[in-house]
């Protein structure tokens, strides 16, 4: 290596040159500039944006508003105002989702899907909702980015109570309307979602221990007691005679959830899948009092369960006369939780898993 003297390294050979950039080296804050131009006009300056703006925000509108997609967003449109759901971005998510999962729009998919959800009606299904798109969107990426804000956008807010997540969704994929009363209206049928929390009967509900702190002479008594606590918790004294035929079918559970109130002088509150019968059978009292006042076809509920796994459950109820028959719809493959609120008005849907 040669010598060179400062002077000769700052002065001579440096100073007054431009450096160029490193390789691979990227300018922050560089902007990208805009212009629009409309038939025959000169091309115009609309303004200048951030490069990460650009490719964040504008482009992907850009490509939604493109000639090529001018079809997908009118069917979209047309699905969006069928479910009264064209409301807010409501579009734009569901177009976004629609391009990134790369979904087929053809009618015969759509009508494929509402087939699919009745016979899960009229067999009491659970399912997951990911694994019930793909079996008429086998090529689509169902949870892709855009999965979660879509299943997250509601319809417009009915009169009396509020929009819940969910019901877009179903109405969106199998030809749904929103009905003037419930949920969503798929093919002649009612059906009512709820989700974690979500209330069924409005009822004034009395925690009364008295009914079962007694000492009862026989087993029928305890039956008896247990069902007077119990229509009580649950605001549900008018359906007394069935809420007894329940109590019947798990006399055993029951008679030893109420020895075990005796001698620790509290409820079984239960773990995992198993619960407490007494709070079970509330909660179908609940359920069944709560579809008597509604009149909605079907019950359908659901629980977010993480990494897009969102577990669904249905519940035909058109032809159910006792509480009985909503437990063996259940019971054929799920477990569903019930809990009495807090504000101390009715019960709400808790959990559900799967059998």
């Amino acid at each position: 290596m040669s010598w060179q003297s400062l002077d000769q390294v700052y002065l001579q050979e440096s100073a007054g040159k431009s450096a160029g950039k490193l390789p691979r080296q990227r300018v922050l804050g560089e902007e990208v500039s805009i212009y629009s131009k409309q038939n025959d006009e000169q091309i115009q300056h609309i303004g200048d944006v951030s490069d990460e703006y650009y490719n964040k925000v504008v482009n992907p509108y850009v490509n939604m508003g493109s000639s090529s997609n001018t079809d997908l967003r009118a069917k979209i449109e047309e699905k969006l105002e069928r479910c009264n759901g064209n409301i807010d971005n409501n579009a734009d998510i569901w177009q976004r989702y629609m391009m990134e999962g790369q979904f087929d729009m053809s009618d015969n998919k759509f009508k494929s899907s509402e087939q699919l959800l009745l016979d899960y009606i009229e067999n009491d299904q659970v399912f997951y909702l990911d694994n019930f798109i793909k079996k008429n969107w086998p090529q689509s990426d169902v949870t892709s980015s855009y999965f979660k804000p879509a299943f997250a956008t509601t319809p417009e807010a009915p009169r009396f109570g509020r929009a819940g997540e969910g019901e877009l969704y179903l109405a969106y994929f199998c030809n749904g309307t929103k009905p003037d009363k419930g949920d969503l209206h798929v093919a002649g049928i009612d059906i009512e979602l709820k989700g974690k929390g979500g209330r069924l009967f409005k009822a004034n509900v009395k925690k009364d221990f008295s009914h079962i702190q007694k000492d009862f002479e026989n087993d029928d008594d305890i039956l008896d007691g247990v069902t007077d606590f119990i229509c009580d918790l649950s605001g549900t004294q008018h359906i007394k005679q069935l809420v007894r035929e329940m109590v019947q079918t798990f006399s055993d559970d029951i008679i030893s959830e109420y020895n075990f109130f005796k001698t620790r002088g509290r409820l079984i509150t239960g773990t995992g899948t198993t619960s407490s019968r007494m709070i079970y059978i509330g909660g179908l009292a609940q359920l069944y009092s709560y579809q008597q006042v509604q009149k909605f076809d079907v019950f359908s509920c659901f629980i977010n369960q993480g990494n897009d796994q969102i577990l669904f459950k249905l519940i035909d109820m058109r032809d159910v006369n006792s509480l009985i028959e909503i437990h063996q719809a259940i019971d054929t493959d799920a477990v569903i939780k019930f809990a009495m609120r807090s504000d101390g008005i009715g019960w709400s849907f808790a959990n559900l898993t799967l059998k």
